[in-house]
């Protein structure tokens, strides 16, 4: 199987809207851990790395993160599963009928979400 270049084409404008904040223990920890000064980049950091053995970190989640309609849609068009592009011209619809559903479900347009801790 191949790496899919596309796979997270249309995403980047729905990430930081519709995945939750990281924790600023697990933002600060990294960036001293990996020396991290502020001038690199640094898209996302994963568990399974060529950099030596994996070391656990604890951060604890945001409470009661509350999200509207939008976020709750930028949060699936966030995913590889479900980036934009994946629904070809049907996206719009998507979203349409998301939103429907979600109205439904909350008139008021507020979900709660817990993003969860980091483990141990």
């Amino acid at each position: 199987m191949s790496y899919d270049r596309t796979i997270y084409q249309g995403a980047a404008a729905h990430y930081r809207p519709g995945r939750p904040a990281y924790s600023p223990q697990l933002e600060a920890g990294l960036a001293e851990e990996l020396g991290l000064d502020g001038t690199g980049r640094l898209l996302d950091g994963g568990c399974r790395t060529r950099f030596g053995v994996p070391q656990s970190v604890f951060a604890s989640g945001i409470p009661d993160l509350l999200r509207d309609s939008e976020s709750v849609l930028s949060g699936y068009f966030s995913m590889a599963t479900s980036a934009p592009h994946l629904f070809g011209d049907r996206a719009g619809d998507f979203a349409r009928e998301l939103r429907e559903l979600l109205a439904a479900q909350s008139p008021e347009g507020l979900f709660w979400d817990w993003p969860g801790d980091t483990p141990r």
